[in-house]
């Protein structure tokens, strides 16, 4: 059974136009005024298979620093995703 989950997506820096633009073309999302932080709802089988896969499709194009769900599952816990540094670019 396929679910959909809030995620969040925290940016180690402000995203300039150019990143959001090229993210864009692999995920819907929406951005706070400051470019920080990303919002997008996404489909799949578990909370941690749906951030590693969001994350495989936007590490190459935005700054990623930490990927959660925005609520909790139904055993109460958040899922953050595992933060890494940044490949130089």
């Amino acid at each position: 059974m396929t679910h959909q989950y809030a995620v969040e997506i925290v940016l180690t820096r402000p995203a300039t136009a150019r990143e959001l633009h090229r993210a864009r073309c692999h995920v819907t999302f929406a951005a706070n005024a400051d470019r920080t932080r990303l919002m997008t709802v996404q489909r799949g089988k578990s909370q941690g298979h749906t951030l590693h896969r969001l994350r495989r499709r936007l590490d190459t194009v935005l700054p990623i620093d930490v990927l959660t769900t925005h609520y909790p599952d139904r055993h109460g816990r958040a899922s953050p995703a595992q933060c890494r540094p940044q490949p130089p670019r």
